[in-house]
């Protein structure tokens, strides 16, 4: 581990240190400079990565890791993460990293695999909260809409709120009327998780207010 940035410095400046990384401890290689080498290294590197996840062998627990997504993007990257964020066989920590790649690259050809997840009531809690997240924050306005059910609690079981959360991230105030948003927020059902479901009543919910929604609000403040 102590070398681990050494060896990621020296890949960047050679593309056969890279490589041969690649093969044996890809997650070293999050800390290079990515974007500077070939694409079809990057998608070794990809395809690196979650075979290493599948295996156990490696896990994204270093959130600063994450932010380096973004620079795995290469052509038809889609291809190569699609069968982790659909197949519900595959471990879901490997279908949380393809999800978060995904959305960290912005690839549009995948927002309907993650829409479809995301309401797939017979799918697993923790893809489906990941793949919800990634539309509420980073899709088009078509599948942001798509996610209403999700926000009015009617997509299958969320014992945590965070589905509802994105829903509700996702479509209001755009797709969701102030009379359907407060008829939909309830307490929280784990007050203490600091999650999407917080967050959107803390800070989302009152920014969008318009000033004719005030006696509405008012109304549903004091009824709690």
């Amino acid at each position: 581990p102590q070398l681990h940035e050494t060896a990621a410095w020296l890949s960047g400046m050679n593309s056969q240190v890279f490589r041969t990384i690649v093969r044996s401890d890809p997650g070293v290689l999050l800390r290079s400079d990515v974007p500077t080498v070939d694409p079809a290294d990057r998608r070794a590197l990809v395809r690196n990565l979650l075979a290493s996840c599948e295996r156990g062998e490696w896990v994204d627990s270093d959130w600063d890791l994450r932010l380096t997504y973004r620079k795995l993007v290469y052509p038809d990257i889609a291809s190569d993460l699609r069968p982790f964020i659909v197949d519900r066989t595959k471990d879901i920590i490997v279908r949380r990293v393809a999800i978060d790649i995904a959305e960290a690259s912005e690839v549009l050809a995948l927002q309907e695999d993650l829409t479809d997840v995301a309401l797939d009531t017979s799918d697993s809690h923790l893809p489906r909260v990941r793949a919800a997240a990634a539309i509420s924050r980073a899709g088009e306005p078509y599948t942001r809409q798509k996610l209403k059910p999700l926000a009015l609690g009617i997509a299958g079981d969320d014992p945590d709120d965070e589905l509802k959360g994105c829903g509700l991230r996702a479509v209001w105030p755009d797709y969701l009327s102030a009379d359907e948003l407060f008829a939909t927020l309830t307490p929280q059902k784990r007050p203490n998780l600091f999650g999407s479901y917080n967050v959107v009543l803390r800070e989302h919910v009152v920014i969008h207010l318009k000033p004719s929604e005030l006696p509405l609000a008012l109304e549903w403040a004091r009824s709690q």
